[in-house]
């Protein structure tokens, strides 16, 4: 195999440190080699000389950060000792641009990211309930903040904006006490997170 010859091609949007260190270090224990990386606005093509390490890796990617996954071969030649037809394959993945413990708005409900596999894990910070959700096509990215609890009866925090009281649920059932700082984010009232 000359240094150019590749069987598949990973293309990865939207990948973050942490998918690409996993990534590296697969790619090193098992002493594979890359015969190209190219570096794209979007993400990276990284180009493999065994495809089969390759779709295992998608297995193990997938399992670890979730995300959008899509494979395809394509006819490259026939292999001229048997005649028969070798192909290329390709593996798309697209992640999210949240991360686990990321908290997203879907329509009406707020969710905390738990588990990005398959499907996404999450709890619905509204009907205080673990779900299992498809991966959105549209989403709000919620800004957590840091405030203060001011009273546990009714509970509120300082709204982190105006520094009003806010009522505020604490859904996750975290250990809370008056003035602790805690992580909120803010709709209605404010969600401990």
């Amino acid at each position: 195999m000359h240094g150019n010859y590749f069987e598949g091609i990973l293309q990865l949007r939207n990948p973050n440190e942490e998918i690409l260190s996993f990534i590296t270090k697969q790619i090193q224990k098992n002493k594979q080699i890359l015969a190209k990386t190219e570096g794209l606005k979007q993400g990276v093509d990284l180009y493999f000389q065994n495809k089969k390490f390759m779709a295992s890796l998608s297995t193990k990617i997938i399992k670890e950060f979730g995300g959008k996954i899509k494979k395809t071969a394509t006819l490259h030649t026939k292999d001229n000792l048997t005649s028969k037809d070798l192909y290329r394959q390709t593996i798309f993945i697209e992640f999210p641009k949240f991360l686990k413990q990321d908290v997203i708005e879907i329509e009406d409900n707020i969710y905390l990211v738990k588990d990005m596999r398959k499907k996404l894990g999450v709890f619905n910070l509204i009907k205080e309930k673990k779900e299992k959700i498809d991966y959105p096509k549209e989403y709000k990215l919620l800004k957590k903040e840091k405030t203060r609890i001011i009273s546990l009866k009714p509970l509120k925090v300082l709204n982190p904006e105006d520094f009003q009281p806010l009522i505020t649920k604490n859904p996750l059932n975290k250990k809370i006490s008056e003035n602790k700082e805690v992580r909120v984010i803010t709709k209605d009232f404010a969600y401990i997170i």
